[in-house]
């Protein structure tokens, strides 16, 4: 009984001394919070900065996409592709819209977005980083960044907006992202029904027409808001389909085949994500129903209201159905260019000759983008890029993205068709669609480093 009574009262002894030890730190120094929450803080801090800068990165960049558009029918098709050849305030939003991007991309870099990546993926990012870069310190002078030439279509900013994809590898920007994005489909099918009305006619200078520019730009931020319209109901899911439909007409009226036979690629993938969710949630087919009559709906209705534009487009359309308007383009390339031109490229200044009959120019692009990369960096460039912002795509369908994810995935596929020259007008840029493409890559590669580690059901749920 002694025993058991001097071991209560040692015990009580001690708690006593806890109970004024914890009344004297907190009385008069207070406890210090945990190592780890500075850290947990400073982080949270970095990714609210980095969603700040994508989103002001993206409305900018369309502003001046948009300011691009607006003015190419009333400057000469020489002025737009010369070094300040377009309004100053394009600059300033095209500059604004460069470094919100490249800034949020190497935070989300520097915040340990790198250690999400592997090996293989790395080390491609770095091996287009170091070409590009050194190309442009072979064939730049000061002048040329003087002169924003640096900034254009084939500097080096181009390749190093990939970081980009950095940013998208953080969950919690998506949310946000995408209510932007879909502001921005709805903005630009307004704009692109307006230049229809005004440019239905025969367009001579496709790739410099509003209508093809606003096309371009739907197909990605129209297709994404079209393809994740199964979470929507009621107007919202009308309201969805509507850029897409603006963006099948602009392919109608401006003769663009290769693009309206992705409008078809999306439709079906489309109905493919549907029934892949439709696997664990009940009540997807009426919805998939529904939204076929919906679009039925909304492309009668334009077709009523634009019936005479269609139908002259249509004729148009269907006369150049079967022309073949790429072989020529080879052929002339490879009878000045060989494979050895191709292996280290030719850097961003390298030019070929182009033409019909007896109007040859100095030409830098090419149908091909593999083609196109190859010309101006090399293999290398070709190759890395392909590895950081197509192939995670490619990986993320075949390991069974779902939902918003499969909608990434489905988007980047279809730009790896697009590369190939199977569609025209688009390139890895400083546009909006090129830095959302690259958000939609970080958004595969998180994909997968979830289903990776312990996350795999994680990924499923946090696709939504």
């Amino acid at each position: 009984m002694a025993s058991k009574i001097a071991a209560g009262s040692c015990a009580e002894g001690k708690m006593t001394r806890a109970v004024q030890t914890t009344l004297t730190r907190t009385e008069g120094f207070p406890v210090p919070p945990a190592k780890s929450q500075p850290a947990s803080e400073t982080s949270t801090v970095a990714i609210r900065i980095v969603k700040y800068l994508v989103l002001a990165g993206m409305v900018s960049s369309w502003c001046a996409a948009v300011i691009v558009a607006q003015t190419t029918d009333s400057v000469p098709p020489t002025a737009l592709v010369e070094p300040r050849g377009k309004p100053f305030v394009y600059y300033i939003l095209h500059a604004m819209g460069i470094a919100s991007m490249l800034s949020a991309g190497a935070l989300a870099a520097l915040k340990g977005g790198g250690k999400k990546l592997g090996s293989g993926t790395l080390l491609a990012f770095w091996v287009l980083v170091i070409t590009a870069v050194t190309w442009a310190l072979i064939a730049y002078k000061l002048e040329d960044y003087l002169s924003w030439a640096a900034l254009g279509a084939t500097g080096p900013f181009v390749w190093l907006s990939c970081v980009v994809l950095f940013a998208g590898m953080e969950r919690s920007l998506w949310k946000p992202l995408e209510q932007v994005i879909r502001v921005l489909a709805y903005l630009t099918a307004v704009l692109a029904l307006v230049s229809i009305v005004q440019n239905y006619h025969y367009l001579t200078e496709r790739w410099l027409s509003a209508p093809v520019q606003y096309m371009v730009l739907l197909m990605w931020i129209g297709g994404w808001t079209f393809l994740t319209s199964r979470e929507a109901s009621g107007w919202r899911m009308y309201l969805r389909y509507f850029p897409f439909v603006v963006f099948v007409l602009a392919a109608v009226t401006s003769q663009t085949r290769s693009w309206f036979l992705m409008s078809m690629f999306l439709i079906i993938a489309r109905f493919l994500i549907n029934r892949s969710a439709g696997r664990s949630r009940a009540g997807v087919s009426p919805n998939v129903i529904a939204g076929t009559g919906i679009f039925i709906s909304i492309a009668l209705l334009l077709a009523l209201v634009f019936q005479g534009q269609l139908f002259d487009a249509y004729a148009r359309f269907a006369h150049r159905a079967m022309d073949d308007s790429r072989t020529e383009q080879y052929v002339q390339f490879f009878s000045q260019k060989t494979f050895y031109d191709l292996i280290l490229g030719g850097g961003p200044t390298a030019t070929w000759n182009f033409g019909w009959g007896e109007e040859y120019e100095n030409y830098q692009s090419f149908d091909n983008n593999y083609l196109w990369m190859a010309f101006l960096g090399g293999i290398p460039m070709m190759l890395s890029y392909t590895v950081i912002i197509i192939i995670p795509g490619v990986r993320a369908a075949l390991r069974g993205a779902k939902n918003n994810d499969a909608a990434a995935a489905t988007l980047l596929v279809l730009w790896g068709l697009a590369c190939t020259g199977f569609s025209t007008y688009a390139t890895p840029s400083l546009t909006p669609y090129s830095f959302f493409l690259c958000l939609l890559a970080g958004r595969c590669l998180i994909f997968i480093e979830e289903q990776r580690g312990t996350g795999h059901s994680q990924a499923r749920v946090s696709s939504r």
